[in-house]
């Protein structure tokens, strides 16, 4: 398990300058206080992520070594896994995708003199997409809130932002005073995009076959009708002010879903044995 480095800690990156919260809660980092307390979610070589309290703020944290020569050169500009994490969740947040937000990215040593990176992340309460779809415990509505829900953040995503790692593992279902939401918590794989171009609708394809792929892999994937249900939803999705694609008639909306599906249909049929490597569910213990 890799702790955060805590011996000379410093403060890397904080949402903006003088943020009394991002610095707050480096310095309980520091405190091995907030570790009794912690739920490792996650634990790899590479690093782990606990779900912790930190100054009484409940936060996730994420740890990644940093042992090559290469890992320290990129941390220097920024692109770190963690790095782009925190960036990515920035472009997201700026087109209005729900997602977890950095709140502050650290370096530090631990007792074995490697370099660890830390980012501490808000927690957004509830469970994966992917857990839901196991445990099918959604009702009717709920599951119709959501598609729409999802299908405005893709329409918003389609030509400013592509995840490569949209999958239901890295989306927190959330219930909110106006109904059930999902939220982006890895944001690693956001890349930004520039404009609409002829690859923008192969990336929304492939966001779309990552929600159906990853699912399959631990059997537990949507119904048909949920899945094909939230492409139509896509395709004909209002803009974020309510309002259709500008010059879309109903029609041009039905007959991109009809290509869009036939895209998404064809990337899942094409993927690989599609069992994940690690177990996606979360695993929680002490």
């Amino acid at each position: 398990m890799l702790e955060p480095g805590v011996e000379d800690l410093r403060i890397v990156r904080v949402p903006k300058k003088g943020d009394e919260l991002g610095a707050r809660l480096a310095h309980a980092l520091a405190r091995s206080g907030w570790r009794a307390g912690a739920t490792v979610l996650k634990d790899a070589e590479s690093g782990s992520v606990f779900d912790a309290d930190l100054a009484g703020t409940g936060v996730v944290i994420k740890t990644m070594r940093m042992t090559t020569a290469k890992e320290r050169f990129r941390a220097g500009l920024g692109l770190t896994r963690l790095g782009r994490q925190w960036s990515g969740a920035e472009l997201l947040e700026k087109i209005g995708v729900r997602t977890a937000r950095p709140l502050a990215l650290c370096r530090g040593f631990n007792d074995e003199g490697d370099i660890v990176e830390t980012l501490i992340l808000e927690r957004i309460e509830g469970k994966s997409l992917l857990e839901h779809l196991r445990d099918r415990d959604l009702s009717d509505s709920e599951v119709r809130a959501l598609t729409e829900s999802m299908a405005v953040d893709l329409e918003s995503m389609w030509v400013r932002a592509f995840n490569r790692d949209h999958k239901p593992s890295n989306l927190i279902v959330e219930r909110t005073a106006e109904g059930v939401r999902a939220a982006v918590v890895d944001t690693v794989g956001v890349r930004r995009l520039r404009g609409l171009s002829s690859g923008s609708n192969a990336k929304l394809a492939r966001m779309l076959a990552s929600l159906y792929i990853e699912a399959v892999g631990v059997g537990h994937p949507p119904t048909t009708r949920e899945a094909y249900r939230l492409v139509c939803r896509v395709c004909d999705a209002p803009t974020p002010k309510g309002k259709r694609k500008p010059g879309w008639s109903r029609e041009r909306s039905f007959g991109f879903a009809r290509t869009m599906w036939a895209l998404v249909t064809d990337i899942v049929r094409g993927h690989e044995d599609p069992t994940p490597k690690d177990s996606p569910f979360p695993d929680r213990h002490p």
